[in-house]
């Protein structure tokens, strides 16, 4: 009988079997998906251009960080911060960028989320922190933060950093104004929003970040900064459906990312390592803050 003729035994069939299942097994993994939240806090469109290639540049860096598998990220741009909240506690998606004010809130109801790194965002002076502003119409007779009493103002969201939390505890501890304090109050849901409004004398007053103010200055809205404050870093979180390794090897890519044009596609300066007491001056402006929610 010729020999590639001749039956094959029991055990030779196995093997083939075997190579036949591991080869399949091999050439049918796919990607593991990664959900990528960022909350919307800017016109939804703007947001999605921000990201759109940065999310793209940290797939492409964690894969070559993993030789046994290889991941796809996809970006889900929450339409509000709730929505951003409920994905990183559900663990529906693995890692997001959050606000402060977000990440305290999700923490809160899952300990176990992880920092994986904070956003820098470098001024002329060297001062790495994000900002948040309080402005008015150019036109307007305020020129302290005292005069707005009696005045209406807008914030971003009832759960926005800069544009709610922050901005009502400079108010209370510098000129010890109070939601009472004011004609009326009001949450419009993006910083550009706020900021028009105020631009279009609808609001006396608004609070927003200093990036979303001096990009609508630069266009010609007809605002003027009227306070600055500082607040926490930007975090980026990691939720309990990401792995250890995952997690691990994201929170390098970001922390080693040290190429300028890449940095430039996220809008940022650097990323750092941060730990969870940076967060504690936004929960005590949340805890001060309860007499602006929302009636």
């Amino acid at each position: 009988m010729n020999r590639l003729n001749r039956p094959m035994g029991p055990g030779g069939l196995a093997a083939l079997l075997g190579l036949a299942m591991l080869t399949g097994s091999v050439q049918a993994q796919e990607p593991i998906p990664l959900v990528f939240s960022v909350t919307s806090d800017d016109h939804p469109s703007e947001v999605r251009k921000r990201y759109r290639e940065f999310h793209r540049i940290i797939e492409e860096q964690l894969n070559n960080r993993l030789s046994d598998q290889q991941v796809a990220v996809q970006l889900a741009i929450a339409p509000n911060y709730e929505v951003a909240i409920q994905q990183m506690v559900s663990g529906e998606a693995q890692f997001g960028r959050l606000t402060p004010v977000a990440y305290v809130i999700v923490q809160q109801q899952n300990p176990e989320v992880a920092l994986l790194a904070a956003e820098v965002y470098r001024d002329e002076d060297g001062d790495d922190h994000s900002h948040g502003v309080l402005m008015v119409h150019n036109d307007s007779p305020v020129q302290s933060l005292a005069d707005l009493k009696g005045k209406s103002i807008a914030f971003v969201s009832p759960h926005a950093t800069a544009g709610r939390y922050h901005a009502q505890e400079l108010l209370q501890e510098t000129a010890q104004l109070n939601a009472t304090d004011f004609s009326k109050f009001d949450y419009l849901g993006r910083n550009d929003k706020v900021l028009e409004a105020v631009g279009n004398g609808e609001f006396d007053a608004g609070a927003s970040t200093l990036q979303a103010f001096e990009d609508e200055v630069e266009h010609g809205l007809p605002v003027r900064l009227l306070a600055e404050y500082v607040v926490p870093y930007t975090p980026w979180v990691a939720s309990t459906t990401l792995s250890p390794a995952l997690r691990d090897a994201l929170q390098a890519v970001l922390l080693e990312m040290d190429d300028p044009a890449l940095l430039e596609a996220g809008g940022v300066n650097d990323f750092v390592a941060v730990e969870d007491t940076e967060y504690e001056v936004t929960r005590q402006a949340m805890e001060h803050g309860g007499q602006y929610d929302p009636q």
